[in-house]
């Protein structure tokens, strides 16, 4: 999940996965990993990217209400000034009739973002720059650190999501090892956390920030798939479904119970053949 735009909505879903599964901490799933312990038959580990507002904030109570202790990861450099995401810079400045121009295409909003993701990442910075001249980049609701301290000691965890989440895929080695030490490193001296925890951006998986996630003694590492879990592959690669916080009680259904992994799988799989046989 990333942002809570309707609690009520949320609070309706808690109360429905609860209904069928059993709330676990990241420190169960570490010891499941390790093989120290057995998580309950239907566990389910609740994880927010991001760091938004109305999760850290808003939807802090509604899980501590019901006893859930959920792992938010964050990424420090939209804290400590309270910038907004760069996504949303974007967004921003489309509606403001400012476009991103790119291949000669001019491009608004979601589009526009979209494609950032696939340039190189001082592409991206240096667009994004342009963009902040024009419409600046202060957050409408930043999050601050006494919120994440509130946070913990409402029952949360809180992980490493990078420094300022550009795409690690995008970037040069160098540059990824720099966005999960930073991180770190203001996480480690705010003392936020109390176990290494990380979530690629846009699920953006790459060898060099894995290794180095390893070579850190990191004890859990989410990617952003839509499968379920396997203890088999290992802490490193940590599977997530993918559930907007206001789904439907048939998609968050369909979602937690893995059906709906497997169906999005095969659409993919008829899609990468799809475009196969267009070449």
């Amino acid at each position: 999940m990333h942002e809570v735009s309707d609690l009520a909505a949320f609070e309706r879903q808690v109360v429905a996965v609860l209904d069928r599964f059993v709330a676990v901490d990241a420190a169960r799933i570490d010891q499941w990993y390790r093989g120290e312990g057995e998580l309950p038959e239907r566990a389910v580990w609740f994880t927010f990217d991001d760091g938004e507002h109305s999760t850290v904030v808003d939807a802090a109570p509604v899980l501590h209400r019901h006893g859930v202790r959920a792992t938010v990861f964050v990424c420090p450099g939209l804290v400590d000034d309270g910038r907004a995401p760069w996504w949303e810079v974007v967004r921003r400045a489309g509606a403001a009739g400012h476009a991103v121009e790119l291949g000669g295409r001019r491009l608004h909003g979601q589009p526009a973002v979209t494609a950032l993701k696939a340039v190189p990442d001082q592409v991206r910075r240096e667009v994004l720059a342009g963009l902040v001249h024009e419409v600046g980049d202060h957050a409408d609701q930043p999050v601050t650190v006494d919120d994440l301290v509130r946070w913990r000691e409402l029952g949360g965890d809180i992980g490493n999501h990078t420094w300022d989440h550009p795409c690690l895929d995008r970037c040069d080695p160098a540059t990824q090892v720099e966005q999960i030490d930073r991180a770190t490193e203001w996480l480690d001296r705010n003392d936020l956390w109390d176990r290494r925890v990380f979530a690629y951006p846009n699920g953006d998986r790459t060898e060099v920030a894995e290794q180095h996630l390893a070579d850190q003694h990191f004890e859990l590492v989410a990617l952003f798939d839509h499968h379920l879990a396997a203890r088999r592959r290992g802490p490193l690669k940590v599977s997530r479904l993918r559930l907007d916080a206001a789904a439907p009680a048939v998609r968050t259904a369909a979602v937690t119970s893995g059906a709906h992994s497997g169906l999005f799988a095969a659409q993919q799989r008829v899609k990468d053949l799809a475009g196969s046989l267009r070449r």
